[in-house]
């Protein structure tokens, strides 16, 4: 191919999702190198290849059509796929100092069959995000109908996140407010 038909993931999201799901978002023609072929080999700029940055990336998931294939993408994930996704997620949104807003609309909360945003996630009245507090009650919450969440906020690989939840307010200010 030639480089001008190419495009580099800065945001590794195909790495961490899947290709398809990149190339639905990205809206892009132009096709990933093979996964042999080293980014920083790619990455010169005499070589003038497109580079899908986070700015893009954060631009075409505000299109709530391409939130049903993002949505899909996380639901077929594993456990230890969708860790990784938060973990991507919440770097991707430090690194690139993304807003907040946009953080908080995008659908990344599973629960059951569906996916919820972060602002929707603390509004709901049986959704519970576990951390070190809920440890101890998981199954009386569960017993009393909440859901809770796959992860803890507690997890280092999700700080960033848990920072913007702690600046909303939601029952994770409260111990009372929940119990």
């Amino acid at each position: 191919k030639r480089t001008s038909e190419v495009i580099l993931d800065d945001t590794q999201l195909s790495k961490v999702l899947n290709p398809e799901i990149f190339y639905i978002i990205s809206e892009t023609t132009k096709v990933l190198p093979a996964g042999e072929i080293s980014d920083h080999i790619l990455n010169k700029d005499y070589l003038n290849i497109e580079k899908y940055t986070a700015d893009k990336l954060t631009l075409h998931l505000q299109d709530k059509d391409k939130h049903i294939s993002f949505s899909k993408a996380l639901s077929s994930l594993d456990t230890n796929g969708y860790n990784k996704f938060l973990k991507w997620l919440d770097q991707l949104y430090h690194l690139n100092n993304l807003k907040e807003e946009w953080l908080l609309k995008l659908p990344i909360i599973r629960k059951g069959e569906s996916i919820l945003s972060l602002s929707e996630a603390i509004c709901l009245k049986d959704f519970v995000f576990k951390t070190e507090k809920t440890i101890e009650i998981e199954d009386i919450l569960q017993k009393l109908g909440f859901t809770l969440s796959e992860f803890s906020l507690d997890d280092e690989s999700v700080k960033h996140i848990k920072q913007i939840l702690l600046s909303k307010e939601s029952h994770l200010q409260s111990d009372t407010k929940l119990y």
